[in-house]
């Protein structure tokens, strides 16, 4: 496919010498977009806090367990109340997506998951400062 993909530059640029190529537009924009955001010292350290949020939750098997133990006790309780919101592709979502550089809207994602499942990450995060305090002590002191 890539061979493909030059012959249909060759061709373009063969009939207008001034055109500008540009690989994936969209992939183009998303490193601009990370690049200017690292850039802003208030936009960078809100997605590092969102990062580092998803890599303690999803750190460790017991961790995500109790994510999905929580989300699931959260469900159940929707359910019995009629709170639930159901239909297809709802409710499926049992773990936090983390973000990548390079893929379009995956910081978006993140935070959606982050959102959507808010008071169980709360959960989780008050489980592991329980759990470690003089780690979460230590994590807090080193700005992790």
């Amino acid at each position: 496919m890539r061979g493909e993909l030059n012959g249909l530059k060759t061709k373009i640029l063969r009939e207008q010498p001034c055109a500008y190529y540009v690989h994936c537009f969209a992939h183009q924009l998303q490193l601009a977009l990370v690049a200017v955001a690292k850039n802003n010292i208030d936009i960078a350290s809100f997605f590092a806090t969102a990062n580092s949020v998803v890599n303690h939750v999803e750190a460790s098997c017991k961790r995500r367990d109790s994510l999905r133990g929580q989300l699931q006790e959260e469900l159940v309780i929707a359910f019995e109340n009629d709170c639930l919101i159901t239909g297809r592709g709802l409710n499926q979502e049992t773990s936090l997506k983390r973000a990548g550089d390079t893929r379009w809207n995956s910081h978006y994602g993140t935070l959606i998951s982050i959102i959507s499942m808010f008071s169980s990450v709360v959960h989780v995060l008050q489980m592991v400062i329980d759990d470690n305090p003089n780690e979460s002590a230590a994590g807090a002191s080193n700005g992790n």
